[in-house]
């Protein structure tokens, strides 16, 4: 629509010109045609009326009547897991690792928290001043060697003897009879397919609950041994014979003549101490600065929750009741997790240590500090 009402200009447009340069080459005793002709205003309004035609029509929204929302509170005062918080992190598993059956979780994450911490920071860096203290060196006689320390080795050969001795030609032995196992026919019944948990999803609510699937069994024949195999072993003895043979009595051996090595003494300049340098370290300099750090990393979760699947009317009430028996009073004990009830929880909450809930779901962990669900 906008595409046509915009040629529809362009050939006013053109006309216009058109019309211009007509009216131009005619006499100027002809001036009442040029007042029949559309001018640039009249253009102009064209334009904005074929806009305002082709504007779209301003749309409507309905929003929720209060019947609906008094009926949703009415399911003992529990919001879906769609209202519940946004903010997701793709580094949570896609399911809550350890679930059971009936329990329900929403993902939550824990904004960072920061705190302040003065540090001392270096300002001026350590340096060091050198100073250069030169080598000392003196005369002195030293013992130099002339010919170094040998050995002379004395080779003292080997002494043998003839022996008779018994030798193993044969050695003792086993003989194996072996007796086939006796096999019988037996029924027995086996899993045909193991039992597993499942998620289930309400979609109307985006709560995911584990669910248990037993295992299923069929019968099956197979063959069994009823008696073992056994062997049965008889002895066969070793076989002997009587050699003669000549064996080392004394191992060769050698003996060694230690030779002295030769020294003579000469006078030499020898270095006493070497050439250093010392090094005067000059202190840092620092100063105190303040910064803010994250004392907390934000955090995503899965936390458990009460949800239609594991709460009542009769539950919301306990809750209620001992949170007033705690000194947290919730106002009412009528079942309905109203505004009263979650101030009551968050002030528990922040007193034990517990999850803060965002006032549209009850964790399980303050649940059970209650004492309500163990």
């Amino acid at each position: 629509m906008l595409r046509n009402n915009n040629v529809k200009v362009i050939l006013v447009a053109i006309v216009l010109a058109v019309f211009a340069s007509c009216s131009s080459s005619e006499k100027k005793e002809q001036p009442k045609d040029t007042k029949n002709a559309p001018s640039t205003k009249d253009a102009k309004e064209t334009k904005e009326a074929t806009s305002k035609e082709a504007a779209p029509a301003p749309t409507t929204t309905r929003s929720t009547t209060p019947e609906s929302t008094d009926k949703d509170k009415q399911k003992v005062g529990m919001r879906t897991a769609d209202e519940s918080q946004g903010k997701t992190t793709a580094s949570l598993p896609e399911t809550p690792p350890g679930s059971k059956p009936g329990q329900c979780w929403i993902p939550v994450v824990s904004p960072a928290t920061y705190k302040e911490i003065s540090e001392s920071v270096e300002k001026k860096a350590p340096s060091e001043r050198v100073e250069l203290i030169p080598a000392r060196y003196e005369i002195i006689s030293e013992k130099i060697l002339v010919k170094e320390a040998s050995t002379s080795i004395e080779t003292i050969p080997a002494v043998y003897e003839t022996v008779e001795e018994k030798v193993l030609i044969r050695p003792a032995s086993k003989k194996v009879e072996q007796i086939p196992a006796v096999y019988e026919t037996i029924e027995e019944k086996v899993i045909d397919k193991e039992g597993y948990t499942e998620w289930k999803k309400d979609t109307s609510t985006g709560i995911k609950c584990l669910v248990e699937v037993p295992p299923t069994y069929k019968m099956i024949t197979k063959e069994v041994v009823k008696i073992p195999a056994t062997s049965k072993e008889t002895e066969v003895p070793a076989e002997y014979a009587t050699v003669v043979r000549q064996v080392l009595k004394t191992p060769a051996s050698s003996q060694t003549i230690e030779i002295p090595a030769e020294y003579r003494t000469v006078q030499v300049q020898k270095l006493v101490e070497p050439a250093k340098e010392i090094k005067i370290p000059i202190s840092a300099e620092y100063q105190t600065v303040t910064k803010r750090v994250i004392d907390q990393p934000e955090k995503a979760e899965w936390r458990e929750i009460l949800c239609e699947n594991n709460t009542t009317r009769e539950r919301m009430t306990e809750i209620q009741k001992a949170l007033k028996a705690a000194g947290n009073d919730p106002g009412t004990t009528d079942g309905v997790a109203d505004a009263g009830t979650f101030k009551a929880l968050n002030d528990y909450q922040k007193a034990k240590s517990l999850p803060v809930d965002d006032g549209k779901h009850i964790n399980m962990a303050t649940v059970r500090s209650l004492g309500v669900m163990k």
